[in-house]
């Protein structure tokens, strides 16, 4: 009898890397040790897929393979043969009222083509930090409009983090069911396609490696993480992880700085107490 294959399905910050961007030594030893062994690991962030890329060649994704869950659910990819495997855009139709309403409230803006952080207002610090992040440039196009003439994969509203709670549910509302806005982190509030949540993405992908439900274990620390932390058959929150995250979660692990993902691996891969 076949050995069943899990599927750990991590974030990336505050939950795979610590506080200094790296994947520790102990944590980067159990995911090879996974993936040696024939599980399967799983990126999913909200970052454009490109921002990814130092991460995947961390974990040795270009020759081992790995799979990468981006823009916050709205895009599945199999990075060794860079196959999209899942994808729901949101469409450009709903851009104008939202940036319209962002220029208002003097708040940021910013969505993705294929190599650029695009920015629909002027640059500030949260995007320059998305930027330094993802390590991919900030464009600022003479005409956003002209320019951004295609279905997106994501947009960032960008905010101080006082009011990010209040102006999440002032886009939730003017959303109308039609398209999804939610926190990636304290500063980004992201809006993207009806029904993509990390969790989503991570169902139908789990569906095509013929996963079962109960193999699959999501570890996250935020608000964009909890879809799947609750959806999956066991979800974990970081030691750091924001309370509403913890609240839902089977279990609560070790936080980004003390190798959390490592104990994850431990306990629910290996089975070592």
């Amino acid at each position: 009898m076949s050995k069943r294959k899990k599927m750990l399905v991590v974030d990336i910050d505050g939950t795979l890397v610590n506080d200094e961007k790296e994947i520790t030594k102990k944590t980067l030893e159990k995911l090879h040790m996974m993936i040696d062994e024939g599980h399967y690991v799983v990126i999913a962030t909200g970052r454009p897929t490109k921002g990814v890329k130092k991460i995947a060649k961390k974990l040795n994704f270009d020759n081992k393979g790995g799979y990468v869950v981006s823009f916050n659910g709205a895009r599945v990819v199999d990075w060794k043969s860079e196959e999209v495997l899942y994808e729901k855009s949101l469409e450009n139709k709903f851009i104008p009222e939202i940036l319209e309403k962002v220029k208002e409230y003097d708040l940021g803006f910013v969505t993705y083509d294929k190599d650029h952080i695009i920015a629909g207002t002027d640059v500030d610090e949260y995007m320059s930090l998305e930027s330094k992040i993802t390590d991919i440039a900030v464009k600022e196009p003479d005409d956003f409009f002209e320019y951004v003439n295609f279905d997106v994969s994501k947009c960032i509203i960008t905010c101080d983090p006082k009011i990010a709670g209040e102006f999440e549910n002032k886009f939730q509302k003017m959303s109308r069911g039609r398209y999804e806005v939610y926190r990636s982190a304290d500063f980004f509030i992201d809006v993207v396609a009806k029904g993509v949540d990390k969790y989503s993405a991570v169902e139908e992908l789990a569906k095509k490696l013929g996963v079962e439900h109960r193999d699959v274990i999501c570890c996250g620390d935020s608000y964009n993480d909890i879809s799947m932390i609750e959806g999956a058959g066991i979800g974990v929150a970081m030691g750091n992880a924001v309370d509403e995250a913890k609240s839902v979660a089977d279990y609560v692990t070790l936080s980004n700085n003390d190798d959390g993902i490592a104990k994850v691996i431990d306990k629910f891969v290996f089975n070592i107490a």
